[in-house]
């Protein structure tokens, strides 16, 4: 018995226009499928259900496949079970109680275009700066023009008088970042020196 329907002018082979009928539980039908799964160098479920249906058409292939590929040995071995991680505990920041934005990461959302309603109306650059407190999961969003420390430090300006002074900032170690902290740090020394002070 073969597969019928309208294909009787196509320019291919009769196995592919009209592929033969085969039992689901039937010896043959699993040989035939696990020499196109070996011939093919152990190819996956679809691939392995493509060349089976190049000639033939057993009936419920997928679930027919699924059962064989799972059962062959080498199949098996190539597929190791990937181990799962193991999800480190929260920090203290993010499961004490603190004031909003008392502790919170920095980041920069990146290159988008927007047009300043004027007579020109040609479209600027600009990044969205995310401060994002760790206790409330609170976002602050401030527009910048580059990503240069100066804009940086005029944005954080702009977050410390809305939201108060952080006790914590996280960041990643982006240009801009570490810029940033090298100036407050070389500021904080000069501030914190005797002989300045005196």
């Amino acid at each position: 018995m073969r597969v019928g329907g309208r294909l009787k002018n196509p320019n291919l082979a009769f196995n592919a226009c009209h592929p033969i009928l085969l039992r689901r539980k039937h010896i043959l039908t699993h040989r035939i499928i696990e020499r196109e799964h070996t011939r093919n160098l152990h190819a996956g479920l679809q691939a392995t259900m493509a060349f089976v249906r190049q000639r033939f058409w057993p009936l419920s292939l997928r679930s027919t496949v699924r059962g064989i590929i799972q059962k062959c040995i080498i199949c098996f071995r190539a597929k190791s079970n990937q181990s799962d991680a193991l999800m480190g505990s929260l920090s203290v920041s993010r499961v004490n109680i603190s004031r909003s934005f008392s502790r919170c990461g920095v980041d920069y959302a990146g290159r988008s275009y927007y047009v300043r309603k004027s007579i020109e109306t040609r479209s600027h650059k600009a990044y969205v700066s995310l401060f994002m407190c760790f206790a409330t999961k609170a976002i602050h969003l401030e527009l910048m023009d580059d990503l240069t420390s100066e804009s940086f430090f005029v944005t954080f300006k702009q977050f410390i008088s809305r939201r108060d002074r952080p006790a914590h900032m996280y960041s990643n170690n982006g240009t801009t970042f570490v810029s940033v902290h090298r100036q407050i740090q070389e500021s904080y020394d000069i501030y914190n020196n005797q002989q300045v002070r005196d």
